[in-house]
C-alpha cells in the first residue's frame, strides 16, 4: 500500500494537519506496481490542487524489501548485471551498485576506475575462495546467510579483506566522494 503523509503545518479540505507519525493513507486513485506508479487523471488533478494547500510525503512501505528482492532476482537471472567477479575457476555476475553499497573495497574500486558505457567489468579476486564469495554475494543481496561453524572464521577473514559492511568492523563505511 502507498502511504501518504501530510508534511505541511496547515489543515486542508481533508481534515486537520497530521504529523509525520500519523500517516494519511490515500484510499483511491493511486496504484503501485513494482517499477512504476500509475496515477489516474483524477488523482493528478487532486494532487495538484492539494499541493497548493499542503505538502505530502509519498512512502513505499516495503521499498527496501522489494528493491533487494528484485535485485537478487535480476542477479540470479543474470539480468542487468554490469560486473563479473572471478575467483578460482568460478565466475559470478553482480551489480556494481549493490557491491559498492555493501563493500568499501568495491566502492573504492569502482569509483577509481570508470569503465566506458556498455562494457562489462571483470574483477579478478586472488586468494578468495569461490565458496566464500558465493556466500558473501548472497549476504549482500539478502542480508543474511547460514555458515557452518568450521568455515566461519575463514569467511569473516575474506569479508574483512573485501570490507563487507555488517560482517566486519571496517572503519571506512562511507561511500567515496562523487566526482
Amino acid at each position: 500500500m502507498l502511504e501518504l503523509t501530510r508534511v505541511g503545518p496547515a489543515g486542508g479540505p481533508f481534515g486537520p494537519a497530521r504529523t509525520r507519525a500519523q500517516p494519511y493513507l490515500w484510499p483511491f486513485c493511486v496504484g503501485v506496481r513494482l517499477w512504476q506508479v500509475q496515477l489516474s487523471p483524477l488523482s493528478l488533478s487532486l494532487i495538484s490542487t492539494m499541493a497548493s494547500l499542503d505538502d505530502f510525503c509519498l512512502r513505499w512501505n516495503d521499498h527496501h524489501d522489494t528493491f533487494f528482492s528484485a535485485a537478487e532476482h535480476l542477479c540470479r537471472g543474470d539480468f542487468l548485471t554490469d560486473v563479473t567477479l572471478s575467483c578460482g575457476d568460478r565466475y559470478f555476475s553482480a551489480h556494481k551498485l549493490v557491491l559498492s553499497v555493501c563493500s568499501g573495497y568495491f566502492a573504492k574500486l569502482f569509483a577509481s576506475r570508470r569503465a566506458p558505457p556498455f562494457t562489462q567489468t571483470i574483477v579478478y579476486l586472488k586468494d578468495v575462495d569461490p565458496k566464500h564469495l558465493e556466500l558473501i554475494l548472497s549476504y549482500m543481496y539478502r542480508g543474511e546467510i547460514n555458515v557452518r561453524e568450521e568455515e566461519l572464521m575463514d569467511l569473516l577473514n575474506t569479508a574483512k579483506g573485501l570490507q563487507v559492511k555488517g560482517l566486519t568492523d571496517a572503519g571506512d563505511t562511507d561511500l567515496p566522494p562523487i566526482r
